[in-house]
């Protein structure tokens, strides 16, 4: 529980250091998983290469395919989860982006033939009221004409994020082929190779200056490895209604975060509406069927 508890932590760290870091959005998710992959490079070589010495087959057709799609998931999630907490704010962004839950339930009803409860029902109903208060009106520290923009990227975080996820678990399904840290690696380096040509059409490749090499390898380090790592490991030893009331530490946390460190004040109806939105993501994983886990 603990482990889980520290890597939800870790992630809530995400949006400040994506706040803190002085590029363009998509060049941050750039160096974010381009750091991430050469760092994780060499348990990948390792186990290729002690795959090909024992006769594994290693490039499986099927996990190679699912690992493609969670990479160019990862690609649209990043870019759009990085605008949006630019645009709206590192709490605001991220309670936004953790309404994958409900997409996942979504899916499943839609493509495994899981059943949707009430309960599900009631959290998708309280969902769409929590953030309509959430998102009602807007926030002191958003400008006007990125409110709007904000909100869509928002909405698109979780579907796409959702997208990542399902497809992670169906390549961890299939025992043939990398191990789960082996997987990130390659997941890690084909977002970058396909989010590089996009930073370069926006205009955004640069390289950090100064203390934003910090920030990005920090970045790097501690959510998108240890905080990934922490949390595939221990989703496992937990039951599916606490690991879900565990994992909403990371947008609590980065809410809290927000208000220390860049003064993102909710106000009361929003604060209403979060907690609103929360309740109902974590409902929606207490009733989550167990073919998708």
């Amino acid at each position: 529980m603990l482990g889980l508890l520290a890597g939800a932590l870790c992630i809530g760290f995400a949006p400040v250091l994506v706040k803190l870091i002085e590029l363009g959005p998509t060049q941050i998710a750039v160096f974010r998983t381009g750091l991430s992959a050469v760092i994780l490079l060499p348990w990948l070589l390792r186990y290729t290469l002690k795959a090909r010495k024992q006769g594994i087959s290693i490039f499986e057709l099927r996990v190679i395919g699912w690992l493609g799609l969670a990479a160019l998931a990862f690609a649209a999630d990043l870019y759009c989860w990085h605008r949006t907490v630019v645009y709206l704010g590192a709490g605001l962004g991220t309670i936004l982006a953790n309404t994958q839950s409900l997409y996942l339930s979504i899916f499943g009803a839609l493509f495994f033939r899981e059943k949707l409860s009430g309960i599900f029902l009631f959290a998708l109903l309280l969902a769409a009221a929590g953030i309509y208060g959430l998102v009602g009106e807007i926030p002191t520290w958003v400008s006007p004409e990125n409110y709007a923009p904000g909100l869509l990227y928002g909405i698109l975080t979780g579907l796409f994020y959702s997208v990542f996820i399902l497809s992670l678990r169906q390549a961890e399904k299939i025992k043939l082929g990398w191990k789960t840290l082996e997987k990130l690696a390659l997941v890690c380096a084909l977002t970058t190779l396909l989010l590089i040509p996009v930073s370069i059409s926006t205009g955004e490749w640069a390289l950090p200056q100064g203390v934003s090499w910090l920030w990005v390898i920090l970045l790097a380090l501690g959510p998108q490895i240890l905080g990934w790592y922490l949390i595939s490991s221990n989703l496992p030893k937990l039951e599916v209604s606490r690991s879900g009331l565990i994992l909403l530490a990371q947008p609590l946390f980065a809410t809290i975060l927000g208000a220390l460190i860049f003064q993102e004040n909710l106000s009361p109806i929003q604060f209403i509406g979060a907690g609103a939105t929360l309740i109902a993501i974590w409902l929606s994983q207490v009733k989550k069927s167990k073919k998708l886990r």
